[in-house]
């Protein structure tokens, strides 16, 4: 159990490191202090499960599809709301939070809370310390 619970928590941490960094780029280049920046990787997920679910593209698809829709919703998003005020950082930190706020309440009324999955991209998996893990979790 324990050694699950190691294997599980370092593949979380992953994401969260994954996640981190690109926090990190967007302000290290842009010096930007978005903190919505996850919301967008949320928003990515939801549209590639809608894009295979809902309209029955196959995943590889859906992923590329997902990416590109989400980056124009981003560059939408930051000329409308982040560009005009981008020299006050208190008030990008505020908008930025409002937005992430707003993604998620959004797709909390639109899908609920639970849990959504889309089919697996890479069928197998692997074991370390006799924990399976899907090659699907490693990719995502």
């Amino acid at each position: 159990m324990i050694k699950t619970i190691l294997v599980n928590g370092i593949m979380i941490a992953g994401v969260y490191a994954l996640l981190a960094s690109g926090f990190s780029l967007i302000f290290g280049v842009a010096r930007i202090i978005s903190l919505a920046q996850t919301a967008f990787y949320m928003l990515a997920a939801y549209v590639t499960f809608i894009l295979t679910s809902q309209l029955g593209l196959n995943v590889p698809l859906s992923a590329l599809l997902s990416v590109a829709l989400t980056t124009l919703f981003g560059l939408g998003v930051y000329w409308l709301c982040i560009d005009r005020i981008r020299e006050h950082e208190t008030t990008v930190i505020l908008v930025t939070v409002s937005l992430a706020i707003f993604f998620q309440e959004c797709l909390i009324l639109k899908f609920g809370l639970y849990q959504k999955s889309v089919p697996q991209f890479i069928e197998g998996f692997f074991e370390i310390l006799g924990t399976r893990v899907s090659y699907q979790y490693v990719i995502a």
